[in-house]
């Protein structure tokens, strides 16, 4: 926790202290007030002397009007401090997710991580305006208080400081029992977060199989069971006020009777030292009070706290800027086995084979056979099990950064952003000119659509592509593929929502701008895969047959059938 707060705090480290300042000018201010009081109850109403009341009563409103100025101008400074370590705070998470392995990725999951990046940062920034007030307002005032009281009566002052001990001891087993609360809310908050992420992703199965109402239960049961946990928390948190007003008012009770009893005995007590008394424990009992909340409050920071800690402490490679190295078109797996973590069996084993430079390699097998995860390893999103891979050179001695820089992919599910079609395109390639959008667009047999519309590249796509049909937003992926210049270029089931005449004229023109480049397809459509210069099949995770379209024929029963499944026959029929 103090590695994330007094961190974030150094780079506004002025600002502290000029809130510091402010904040302390301004419980001075307070602590003279009942004094003031003390001098215009006891000189000035009992005496009469209207002259000294209004001297006083000015004297008073200006110490007011200072204490009020300092306390506007110190909220001024903790807000912009508060929200500048908030975005300071979001960067950090940001960029540590931007780092992260995929299996990290996968670990902590979107929701958690949204929610760090949101509520947990937003808490841990509203405890600095907390912080500096406690640090600074808390040993002023208690102390304060506690000398100015003294000095008017010292065993009255004894004996009503005995209650802060109490109101303490109470405080601090409400604060024990609200961690592990607050600890199982968020943890709650997390499981609501990703049943509505589920729930809008998959909006069209849910009302194509009218599962609303299941839905609709699932989610309601979470957020009873989230909604539950914060109303206990809350309800719990409540009871402090509660309970230090009861203290503060018996104090007070008490104040007034014994205080009355000795001004009534001439004890050399007035009944202005009794007022300002009452106000001196007020203000004790109020810094108390504010120490107890720091106490309740406490716990909830150190959860959100540890919660971002969970992403900021992730050991993640740094280097995400590639180091601009060309890499050779040969992409080799030498025996490579993946075992993803909490799977009872390797999902890839033992799996040997090469993509020589220049060549169409096709992966092909059914779904769960272990082509996507054989990308996933190309990509370095995982790291093999055993095994080795390596692209001119070995993957050990590169960077991630390096090898995503000399590949360009097309992933099997297209993420189209919500910016116009040509900023889309431009993602592949930054520095792209507007002629080589529309040559890539044309290539992709997307540009007779693009330039009918009225905005043409400029167009606006919606969020995920809502405004696009799949075709559409698969031919926007391939050309943001294709504009850039790598070494290897990989199609992940990336013609599957084309037509096969349209897929036919994209691959010949796709063929004619790689000339010379490495492609590798994967892909469950024969169509597509025998054209390549050579194919490999996988089943369960293993090459169970590899070679050009006619051997594969001769040689691999899985290929045949996938052929006659998909084409009828025999090619010897045809």
């Amino acid at each position: 926790m103090k590695n994330i707060i007094f961190k974030g705090m150094v780079k506004y480290k002025w600002q502290v202290v000029a809130a510091c300042i402010l904040i302390g000018i301004s419980s001075f201010a307070e602590l003279l007030i009942p004094n003031i009081m003390n001098n215009i109850i006891d000189d000035g109403i009992n005496k009469g002397n209207m002259q000294y009341l209004w001297k006083n009563g000015c004297i008073m409103l200006a110490v007011v009007v200072v204490g009020f100025l300092c306390q506007v101008v110190c909220t001024r400074f903790s807000c912009r401090i508060a929200s500048g370590m908030t975005g300071d705070l979001i960067k950090r998470v940001y960029n540590k997710t931007d780092r992260m392995s995929y299996s990290q990725y996968a670990k902590i999951g979107p929701s958690a991580l949204l929610t760090r990046t949101t509520d947990d940062v937003f808490v841990v920034g509203e405890s600095v305006y907390f912080f500096i007030r406690i640090v600074v307002t808390l040993p002023i005032m208690l102390i304060g208080g506690i000398i100015l009281s003294m000095q008017k009566d010292v065993s009255l002052s004894l004996a009503l400081m005995a209650f802060a001990p109490i109101e303490l001891v109470v405080v601090f087993f409400i604060a024990k029992k609200l961690m592990a609360i607050w600890t199982k809310s968020d943890g709650y908050q997390d499981d609501q977060n990703q049943l509505v992420r589920d729930r809008l992703s998959g909006i069209r199965v849910i009302r194509a199989y009218n599962r609303e109402g299941t839905e609709h239960d699932k989610i309601a049961r979470a957020t009873n069971k989230m909604s539950d946990w914060f109303i206990k928390g809350n309800i719990i948190d409540g009871l402090i006020d509660p309970i230090a007003l009861l203290i503060l008012n018996i104090i007070i009770v008490i104040i007034m009777y014994v205080g009355g009893m000795k001004v009534a005995n001439n004890s050399g007590l007035s009944a202005g030292d009794v007022f300002a008394i009452t106000q001196y424990v007020s203000i004790m009992m109020n810094s108390i009070l504010i120490f107890s909340f720091a106490i309740v409050f406490l716990p909830r920071i150190k959860v959100k706290c540890n919660r971002i800690n969970e992403v900021l402490d992730l050991e993640t490679k740094d280097d995400v800027v590639p180091s601009g190295e060309k890499l050779d078109g040969d992409l080799v797996m030498s025996n490579v086995t993946y075992h993803y973590e909490g799977s009872e069996a390797d999902v890839l084993k033992g799996v040997n084979l090469k993509i020589e430079k220049g060549k169409t390699v096709a992966f092909i097998g059914g779904t769960g056979s272990g082509k996507s995860t054989c990308l996933q390893l190309m990509l370095s999103l995982f790291q093999p099990t055993s095994g080795e891979l390596s692209f001119g050179k070995r993957y050990s001695e590169l960077t991630p950064a390096t090898i995503r820089d000399n590949i360009s992919v097309v992933l099997q599910r297209s993420t189209i952003f919500s910016a116009s079609i040509k900023e889309n395109v431009r993602m592949g390639k930054p520095d792209a000119t507007d002629k080589e959008i529309e040559e890539v667009c044309d290539i992709a047999e997307i540009k007779d659509f693009v330039e009918g519309l009225e905005e043409g590249y400029d167009h606006s796509i919606e969020q995920g592509g809502a405004n696009l049909s799949g075709g559409q937003k698969q031919r926007i992926a391939i050309a943001r593929a294709i504009v850039k210049d790598a070494s290897l270029y990989i199609f992940d089931d990336s013609f599957s929502a084309l037509d096969f005449l349209t897929e036919s004229r994209l691959r010949k023109k796709l063929n004619e701008r790689l000339k010379g480049k490495t492609q590798l397809i994967i892909t469950q459509r024969i169509s597509t895969a025998m054209s390549a210069d050579y194919i490999y099949a996988f089943d369960n995770g293993e090459i169970v047959g590899e070679g050009n379209h006619k051997h594969m024929m001769e040689n691999c029963a899985l290929y045949r059938d996938i052929y006659n499944s998909q084409v009828g026959g025999d090619l010897s029929d045809r």
